[in-house]
Protein backbone atom coordinates (compact mmCIF):
# COMPACT_ATOMS: atom_id res chain seq x y z
CA UNK A 1 0.00 0.00 0.00
CA UNK A 2 1.62 3.20 -1.02
CA UNK A 3 1.41 6.05 1.23
CA UNK A 4 -1.15 9.12 1.23
CA UNK A 5 -1.24 12.41 2.26
CA UNK A 6 -3.83 14.81 2.33
CA UNK A 7 -4.92 18.50 1.56
CA UNK A 8 -7.69 20.41 3.44
CA UNK A 9 -8.10 23.25 1.66
CA UNK A 10 -11.11 25.72 0.73
CA UNK A 11 -12.49 26.40 -3.06
CA UNK A 12 -9.86 29.03 -4.75
CA UNK A 13 -7.37 28.92 -2.17
CA UNK A 14 -4.33 27.44 -4.39
CA UNK A 15 -5.63 24.36 -3.88
CA UNK A 16 -4.64 22.67 -7.43
CA UNK A 17 -1.41 24.94 -7.48
CA UNK A 18 0.18 23.36 -4.29
CA UNK A 19 -1.28 20.00 -5.42
CA UNK A 20 0.99 20.51 -9.03
CA UNK A 21 3.51 21.90 -6.81
CA UNK A 22 3.63 18.22 -5.01
CA UNK A 23 2.92 16.34 -7.93
CA UNK A 24 6.10 17.95 -9.74
CA UNK A 25 8.30 16.15 -7.11
CA UNK A 26 9.79 12.90 -8.59
CA UNK A 27 8.14 10.50 -5.89
CA UNK A 28 4.87 11.72 -5.48
CA UNK A 29 1.48 11.96 -7.57
CA UNK A 30 -0.40 14.30 -7.16
CA UNK A 31 -3.02 13.81 -9.85
CA UNK A 32 -6.08 17.03 -10.47
CA UNK A 33 -8.92 16.09 -8.30
CA UNK A 34 -11.13 12.84 -8.40
CA UNK A 35 -13.89 14.44 -6.19
CA UNK A 36 -14.64 10.67 -5.18
CA UNK A 37 -14.97 11.35 -1.89
CA UNK A 38 -16.61 14.14 -1.99
CA UNK A 39 -19.85 12.82 -3.77
CA UNK A 40 -19.54 8.88 -2.82
CA UNK A 41 -19.04 9.17 0.90
CA UNK A 42 -22.14 11.37 1.64
CA UNK A 43 -23.76 8.99 -1.08
CA UNK A 44 -22.68 5.47 0.06
CA UNK A 45 -25.73 4.32 2.22
CA UNK A 46 -27.56 4.23 -0.79
CA UNK A 47 -25.60 1.17 -2.35
CA UNK A 48 -26.75 -1.12 0.59
CA UNK A 49 -24.81 -3.62 1.97
CA UNK A 50 -21.78 -4.30 -0.34
CA UNK A 51 -21.00 -7.74 0.69
CA UNK A 52 -23.89 -8.14 -2.24
CA UNK A 53 -22.20 -9.03 -5.27
CA UNK A 54 -25.22 -6.82 -6.73
CA UNK A 55 -24.31 -3.76 -5.10
CA UNK A 56 -20.70 -3.98 -4.58
CA UNK A 57 -20.70 -4.42 -8.84
CA UNK A 58 -22.94 -1.20 -9.01
CA UNK A 59 -20.84 0.77 -6.73
CA UNK A 60 -18.25 -0.01 -8.91
CA UNK A 61 -19.20 1.12 -11.95
CA UNK A 62 -20.64 4.19 -11.16
CA UNK A 63 -16.87 4.72 -9.60
CA UNK A 64 -15.86 4.42 -12.92
CA UNK A 65 -18.66 6.19 -14.57
CA UNK A 66 -17.84 8.94 -12.59
CA UNK A 67 -14.12 8.95 -13.05
CA UNK A 68 -14.86 8.56 -17.15
CA UNK A 69 -17.25 11.55 -16.89
CA UNK A 70 -15.09 13.61 -14.60
CA UNK A 71 -13.32 17.19 -14.84
CA UNK A 72 -9.96 15.86 -14.34
CA UNK A 73 -8.03 14.09 -17.26
CA UNK A 74 -5.55 10.98 -15.88
CA UNK A 75 -2.70 9.50 -17.06
CA UNK A 76 -3.99 6.06 -15.87
CA UNK A 77 -7.84 4.48 -16.40
CA UNK A 78 -9.38 1.44 -14.99
CA UNK A 79 -12.37 -0.89 -15.53
CA UNK A 80 -14.75 -3.05 -13.07
CA UNK A 81 -13.04 -6.06 -13.77
CA UNK A 82 -9.89 -4.43 -12.59
CA UNK A 83 -11.17 -3.19 -9.18
CA UNK A 84 -12.76 -6.33 -8.86
CA UNK A 85 -9.26 -7.92 -9.28
CA UNK A 86 -7.42 -5.26 -7.42
CA UNK A 87 -9.53 -4.61 -4.25
CA UNK A 88 -9.01 -6.66 -1.59
CA UNK A 89 -12.13 -5.57 0.62
CA UNK A 90 -15.37 -4.30 -0.43
CA UNK A 91 -14.90 -0.55 1.06
CA UNK A 92 -14.70 2.70 -0.81
CA UNK A 93 -11.62 3.19 1.07
CA UNK A 94 -10.16 0.35 -0.95
CA UNK A 95 -11.49 1.74 -4.26
CA UNK A 96 -10.32 5.09 -3.49
CA UNK A 97 -6.84 3.35 -2.44
CA UNK A 98 -6.62 1.58 -5.76
CA UNK A 99 -7.90 4.03 -8.14
CA UNK A 100 -5.28 6.60 -6.70
CA UNK A 101 -2.26 3.63 -6.74
CA UNK A 102 -2.90 3.13 -10.38
CA UNK A 103 -2.62 6.37 -10.78
CA UNK A 104 0.64 7.24 -9.19
CA UNK A 105 2.10 3.49 -11.10
CA UNK A 106 1.18 5.22 -14.51
CA UNK A 107 3.10 8.23 -13.18
CA UNK A 108 5.80 6.42 -12.08
CA UNK A 109 6.01 7.44 -8.29
CA UNK A 110 5.75 5.98 -5.06
CA UNK A 111 3.60 7.84 -2.73
CA UNK A 112 0.09 10.08 -3.10
CA UNK A 113 -0.94 13.64 -2.37
CA UNK A 114 -4.87 13.83 -2.35
CA UNK A 115 -7.07 16.92 -3.00
CA UNK A 116 -10.52 16.49 -2.20
CA UNK A 117 -12.47 19.56 -1.95
CA UNK A 118 -14.12 20.34 1.85
CA UNK A 119 -11.59 17.26 3.73
CA UNK A 120 -12.95 18.68 6.43
CA UNK A 121 -16.28 16.84 5.82
CA UNK A 122 -14.02 13.20 5.72
CA UNK A 123 -11.50 13.55 8.14
CA UNK A 124 -12.67 10.45 10.05
CA UNK A 125 -12.76 8.92 6.96
CA UNK A 126 -9.03 9.53 6.57
CA UNK A 127 -7.80 8.66 9.75
CA UNK A 128 -9.59 5.79 10.22
CA UNK A 129 -8.23 4.21 6.49
CA UNK A 130 -5.28 6.00 5.80
CA UNK A 131 -3.58 6.18 9.61
CA UNK A 132 -0.38 7.04 8.34
CA UNK A 133 -1.53 9.86 6.48
CA UNK A 134 -0.18 13.34 7.10
CA UNK A 135 -2.31 16.94 6.30
CA UNK A 136 -1.46 20.13 4.37
CA UNK A 137 -3.81 23.00 5.53
CA UNK A 138 -3.85 25.71 2.97
CA UNK A 139 -6.03 29.08 3.67
CA UNK A 140 -6.04 31.89 1.31
CA UNK A 141 -7.19 35.67 2.45
CA UNK A 142 -11.17 35.61 1.75
CA UNK A 143 -11.40 39.04 0.36
CA UNK A 144 -9.16 37.62 -2.38
CA UNK A 145 -11.32 34.08 -2.46
CA UNK A 146 -15.02 36.05 -2.49
CA UNK A 147 -13.16 38.97 -5.05
CA UNK A 148 -12.85 35.57 -7.08
CA UNK A 149 -16.19 34.44 -6.80
CA UNK A 150 -17.36 38.11 -7.82
CA UNK A 151 -15.23 37.94 -11.14
CA UNK A 152 -16.30 34.57 -12.03
CA UNK A 153 -19.97 35.21 -11.05
CA UNK A 154 -19.52 31.12 -9.63
CA UNK A 155 -22.98 30.38 -7.30
CA UNK A 156 -22.81 33.96 -6.56
CA UNK A 157 -20.72 36.74 -5.76
CA UNK A 158 -19.52 38.34 -2.84
CA UNK A 159 -21.58 37.11 0.08
CA UNK A 160 -21.39 33.65 -1.42
CA UNK A 161 -17.54 33.38 -1.72
CA UNK A 162 -17.32 35.02 2.02
CA UNK A 163 -19.94 32.67 3.18
CA UNK A 164 -17.94 29.88 1.97
CA UNK A 165 -14.97 30.61 3.24
CA UNK A 166 -16.43 31.36 6.44
CA UNK A 167 -18.08 28.30 6.41
CA UNK A 168 -15.23 26.17 5.47
CA UNK A 169 -12.44 27.70 7.75
CA UNK A 170 -14.65 27.18 11.01
CA UNK A 171 -14.82 23.52 9.82
CA UNK A 172 -11.59 23.63 9.10
CA UNK A 173 -9.62 24.85 11.83
CA UNK A 174 -11.77 21.94 14.49
CA UNK A 175 -9.59 19.54 12.34
CA UNK A 176 -6.78 21.82 12.76
CA UNK A 177 -6.83 21.64 16.08
CA UNK A 178 -7.59 18.19 16.17
CA UNK A 179 -4.27 17.74 14.48
CA UNK A 180 -1.82 20.42 15.42
CA UNK A 181 -0.51 18.47 18.95
CA UNK A 182 0.16 15.59 16.82
CA UNK A 183 2.52 16.82 14.58
CA UNK A 184 0.24 15.38 11.63
CA UNK A 185 -0.89 19.42 9.98
CA UNK A 186 1.34 22.17 8.76
CA UNK A 187 -0.42 25.28 8.41
CA UNK A 188 0.48 27.16 5.09
CA UNK A 189 -1.12 30.81 3.93
CA UNK A 190 -1.44 30.48 -0.02
CA UNK A 191 0.48 34.15 -0.56
CA UNK A 192 3.45 32.70 1.47
CA UNK A 193 2.91 30.14 -1.16
CA UNK A 194 3.14 32.65 -3.97
CA UNK A 195 5.57 35.20 -2.46
CA UNK A 196 7.97 32.59 -1.13
CA UNK A 197 7.37 29.85 -3.20
CA UNK A 198 10.88 27.38 -2.16
CA UNK A 199 10.39 28.57 0.93
CA UNK A 200 7.08 27.27 1.51
CA UNK A 201 7.87 23.92 -0.74
CA UNK A 202 10.93 23.05 1.41
CA UNK A 203 8.36 23.43 4.87
CA UNK A 204 6.00 20.99 3.26
CA UNK A 205 8.65 18.45 2.12
CA UNK A 206 9.83 18.85 5.59
CA UNK A 207 6.28 17.86 7.04
CA UNK A 208 6.16 15.11 4.84
CA UNK A 209 9.24 13.68 5.33
CA UNK A 210 10.49 14.50 1.12
CA UNK A 211 13.71 15.66 0.51
CA UNK A 212 12.91 19.58 -1.73
CA UNK A 213 13.54 19.06 -5.69
CA UNK A 214 13.50 22.03 -7.69
CA UNK A 215 11.65 20.55 -10.51
CA UNK A 216 8.53 20.93 -7.99
CA UNK A 217 8.97 24.82 -8.98
CA UNK A 218 8.68 23.41 -12.75
CA UNK A 219 4.80 22.46 -12.15
CA UNK A 220 3.58 24.44 -15.28
CA UNK A 221 6.12 22.20 -17.84
CA UNK A 222 4.35 18.72 -17.53
CA UNK A 223 2.21 17.87 -20.30
CA UNK A 224 -0.76 16.56 -18.36
CA UNK A 225 -1.06 20.14 -16.69
CA UNK A 226 -1.13 21.80 -20.02
CA UNK A 227 -3.76 19.72 -21.00
CA UNK A 228 -6.17 19.92 -17.82
CA UNK A 229 -5.55 23.62 -17.65
CA UNK A 230 -6.98 23.76 -21.10
CA UNK A 231 -10.02 22.44 -19.83
CA UNK A 232 -11.40 25.14 -17.11
CA UNK A 233 -10.61 28.79 -16.69
CA UNK A 234 -10.03 28.13 -13.38
CA UNK A 235 -7.35 25.77 -13.55
CA UNK A 236 -5.66 28.13 -16.97
CA UNK A 237 -2.87 29.46 -14.49
CA UNK A 238 -1.22 26.28 -14.06
CA UNK A 239 0.37 26.35 -17.21
CA UNK A 240 2.32 29.39 -16.46
CA UNK A 241 5.19 29.78 -13.75
CA UNK A 242 3.22 31.56 -10.54
CA UNK A 243 1.98 35.33 -10.82
CA UNK A 244 3.52 36.97 -7.80
CA UNK A 245 1.30 39.47 -7.99
CA UNK A 246 -1.97 37.33 -7.24
CA UNK A 247 -2.38 38.83 -3.65
CA UNK A 248 -3.98 41.71 -2.26
CA UNK A 249 -5.75 42.48 -5.60
CA UNK A 250 -9.14 42.85 -3.78
CA UNK A 251 -7.54 46.40 -2.73
CA UNK A 252 -8.22 47.52 -6.18
CA UNK A 253 -11.32 45.45 -6.85
CA UNK A 254 -13.46 45.56 -4.15
CA UNK A 255 -15.59 48.08 -3.01
CA UNK A 256 -15.04 49.48 0.33
CA UNK A 257 -18.58 48.15 1.02
CA UNK A 258 -17.55 44.71 0.37
CA UNK A 259 -14.83 44.35 1.97
CA UNK A 260 -15.83 45.73 5.18
CA UNK A 261 -18.41 42.63 4.57
CA UNK A 262 -16.11 40.23 4.18
CA UNK A 263 -14.17 41.57 7.27
CA UNK A 264 -17.16 42.05 9.79
CA UNK A 265 -18.81 38.28 8.72
CA UNK A 266 -14.94 36.32 8.79
CA UNK A 267 -13.52 38.77 11.35
CA UNK A 268 -12.78 35.85 14.11
CA UNK A 269 -11.15 33.33 11.49
CA UNK A 270 -9.37 36.22 9.90
CA UNK A 271 -7.81 36.87 13.61
CA UNK A 272 -6.62 33.84 14.19
CA UNK A 273 -4.54 32.90 10.46
CA UNK A 274 -3.46 36.84 11.14
CA UNK A 275 -5.21 38.65 8.25
CA UNK A 276 -4.74 41.94 9.12
CA UNK A 277 -8.21 43.93 8.14
CA UNK A 278 -8.52 47.45 6.51
CA UNK A 279 -11.41 49.02 8.62
CA UNK A 280 -12.64 49.15 12.17
CA UNK A 281 -16.05 46.59 12.80
CA UNK A 282 -18.01 49.68 13.51
CA UNK A 283 -20.90 49.06 11.34
CA UNK A 284 -23.46 45.80 11.50
CA UNK A 285 -23.12 43.35 9.05
CA UNK A 286 -27.07 43.68 8.27
CA UNK A 287 -26.32 47.33 7.54
CA UNK A 288 -23.29 46.15 5.12
CA UNK A 289 -25.13 43.39 3.81
CA UNK A 290 -28.26 46.16 2.73
CA UNK A 291 -25.54 47.68 0.76
CA UNK A 292 -24.05 45.24 -1.69
CA UNK A 293 -25.87 44.43 -5.17
CA UNK A 294 -27.95 41.82 -5.64
CA UNK A 295 -26.03 38.32 -6.27
CA UNK A 296 -26.12 37.04 -9.69
CA UNK A 297 -25.98 33.23 -9.75
CA UNK A 298 -25.65 33.15 -13.42
CA UNK A 299 -21.96 32.04 -15.36
CA UNK A 300 -20.86 31.65 -18.34
CA UNK A 301 -18.96 28.71 -19.49
CA UNK A 302 -16.94 28.23 -22.63
CA UNK A 303 -17.62 25.73 -25.07
CA UNK A 304 -14.87 23.67 -23.20
CA UNK A 305 -16.14 24.30 -19.54
CA UNK A 306 -20.03 23.86 -20.84
CA UNK A 307 -18.94 20.08 -22.19
CA UNK A 308 -17.07 19.09 -19.03
CA UNK A 309 -19.58 20.61 -16.38
CA UNK A 310 -22.50 18.93 -18.50
CA UNK A 311 -20.70 15.49 -18.49
CA UNK A 312 -20.02 15.91 -14.97
CA UNK A 313 -23.68 16.64 -14.24
CA UNK A 314 -24.67 13.03 -15.60
CA UNK A 315 -22.21 11.22 -13.50
CA UNK A 316 -23.67 12.83 -10.42
CA UNK A 317 -27.08 12.56 -10.67
CA UNK A 318 -26.33 8.83 -11.63
CA UNK A 319 -24.79 8.76 -8.38
CA UNK A 320 -28.27 10.50 -6.16
CA UNK A 321 -30.22 8.46 -7.98
CA UNK A 322 -29.23 5.18 -6.75
CA UNK A 323 -31.61 3.05 -4.63
CA UNK A 324 -30.09 0.19 -3.49
CA UNK A 325 -30.53 0.18 0.19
Amino acid sequence: MMHFDFLVCSERSGSNLITKIMDAHPNVCGPFPSHILSYFAPNLYRYGDLSQDENWRCLLEDVVFFLEKGQSLWLSKISVDQLIGQTTRRSLAEIYRVVYEREAEANEKQRIFAKENRAYGYIGFMLSHFPEAKYIYLVRDPRDMALWWKESSARGQIQSGAGQWKEDQASSIRVYGYLRDTGNILLVKFEDLILETERQARRICDHLGLSYNDQMLRFYEKDIVRKNADRLTSWSDLQKPIIKDNVNRYKTRLTEVETRYIEALCSEEMDFFGYEKDYSLDTSLDALSSQLPEEDFTRKFTETEQAVYSTFEVAKKRIEQRRLY
